[in-house]
């Protein structure tokens, strides 16, 4: 990090505790901090919360060593904020049996946590209750796209048995597998091929009607439509078990952001309008979206510098979670919201205990994601190069 800050004997600070802020002066004293109720009125630019959990990050190791590594996973998911991180298969490797569940489970400064591959690759199921016993207590589909409905409907049957959580991208990519982002006025003039918003909620709406009838939990991964927000409030309501979480792309990026064909932008969930991320941030505020997620995805250089129909998809976030939310996020939902669904909800969703790690954040100290600063071994970032607002300046244990 640039910051040259220590975290010590700092006062007016804006302390998350029991589900609320408080002003507090606090005193730190090495590795030890104390708090008092502050007697000033105004509220500072340090923020005392409770260190992060991801739903959604991708990992290089094995087999694309060159773009992650357990190591570097940790080094930048510990700089971030995070006290969890969960790891979804990749294209190099599925997650989908026990010996790969223990090779990627560590609990060390962040715990990597695996998440399951519910299929070996294809129409099977994978050896759920073995990879359970091995540690991992959520699975998901591989891929982008969702499964068919007789598979999704046995997999969340099984994994119930044992208090499992399933994940699912809400991606049908038979209405439009030649999609490389979303279907908008603004990428049809731009040439690229797009899905449709029907591909994501039309899955949504299925598999919320396969967990009314299994009565079992589902998680959607990725929403970004209006209509995926409207059926999932309403299934809440109807007392089904569903959550979902949003990258936190969606809500600081739109399709108008395409217009000079970055690659670094090319990502999944795709980017739509912003009347559909407006239903996002809407969706936040009410709770209706449970979670915040990074969708780290490191990519070798190779797989970026190119043109963006031959790029792959994603970004790395981790480390540059916190600015993205300071800029975009936080000034729409509010502290307390965003605490919510990057702490509390996704511990809950990822069936892991909550640790009473706490961040220090201060939203003024300004850096800039550089080979210097960068802790991933990837540089994939559409904000590469630019100053941001809002880094970790310490870390400690409440």
């Amino acid at each position: 990090m640039s910051s040259k800050k220590k975290a010590e004997n700092y006062s007016q600070v804006n302390f998350y505790k029991n589900g609320k802020f408080s002003l507090v002066d606090l005193s730190i004293q090495g590795k030890e901090f104390k708090t008092q109720i502050s007697k000033s009125k105004k509220g500072g630019n340090l923020y005392l919360i409770p260190a992060m959990v991801d739903l959604k990050t991708y990992l290089g190791e094995p087999g694309n060593d060159l773009a992650e590594t357990l190591t570097s996973l940790e080094r930048v998911a510990l700089t971030g904020g995070y006290e969890r991180v969960l790891v979804h298969s990749n294209a190099e490797r599925l997650l989908k049996n026990k010996e790969d569940i223990q090779f990627v489970n560590q609990s060390n400064k962040v715990t990597i946590q695996a998440v399951g591959s519910a299929t070996k690759g294809n129409h099977e199921m994978s050896e759920l209750f073995e990879m359970y016993s091995a540690g991992s207590k959520v699975f998901a589909l591989p891929g982008r796209a969702a499964v068919n409905s007789g598979l999704t409907q046995r997999i969340q049957q099984y994994i119930n048995n044992f208090k499992g959580n399933l994940m699912v991208n809400p991606y049908d990519d038979q209405i439009r597998n030649t999609a490389q982002v979303a279907e908008t006025p603004i990428t049809t003039s731009l040439g690229l091929s797009g899905a449709p918003d029907m591909s994501e909620y039309s899955i949504v709406e299925r598999d919320i009607a396969i967990a009314k009838y299994n009565c079992a939990p589902i998680h959607f991964s990725g929403i970004t439509t209006k209509e995926s927000v409207d059926a999932i409030a309403q299934a809440k309501k109807d007392g089904i078990q569903v959550s979902c979480d949003v990258s936190i792309f969606s809500l600081c990026f739109t399709d108008e952001d395409l217009v000079d064909y970055n690659s670094n932008l090319k990502l999944f969930p795709f980017l739509r309008s912003k009347g559909h991320q407006t239903a996002l941030i809407d969706g936040l505020k009410k709770g209706t979206i449970d979670a915040i997620a990074s969708y780290h995805q490191p990519q070798i250089i190779e797989d970026k510098k190119c043109e963006f129909s031959f790029a792959k998809y994603g970004v790395i976030s981790l480390q540059t979670f916190l600015p993205l939310a300071i800029k975009h996020v936080i000034p729409r939902i509010g502290w307390e919201r965003f605490v919510e669904s990057t702490s509390a909800n996704p511990a809950i969703i990822a069936r892991a205990e909550h640790s009473n790690q706490y961040i220090l954040i201060d939203t003024e100290s300004t850096w800039e994601l550089n080979k210097k600063t960068n802790q991933s071994l990837s540089n994939n970032s559409p904000i590469w190069g630019k100053e941001m607002k809002g880094e970790v300046i310490g870390r400690f244990k409440l």
